[in-house]
């Protein structure tokens, strides 16, 4: 059996939060960038979406 040296864990990178306003700010941007979006449909599932197989994924070449 291979014996391997106990490495510490390091410490994740503190996360800056957002505020409520920062966040406001990007969900607009997000919204406008993306015309199909609207509020009447924003939470729906598109049908592309419920047919898809596979989850995203890179090609690897």
């Amino acid at each position: 059996m291979i014996e391997l040296p106990e490495v510490p864990p390091t410490p994740e990178p503190q996360v800056n939060k957002m505020t409520l306003r920062e966040y406001a700010h990007f969900s607009e941007r997000c919204l406008k960038s993306n015309p199909a979006i609207t509020p009447q449909n924003c939470l729906h599932k598109r049908d592309r979406e419920r047919l898809m197989v596979r989850s995203f994924s890179l090609a690897v070449t």
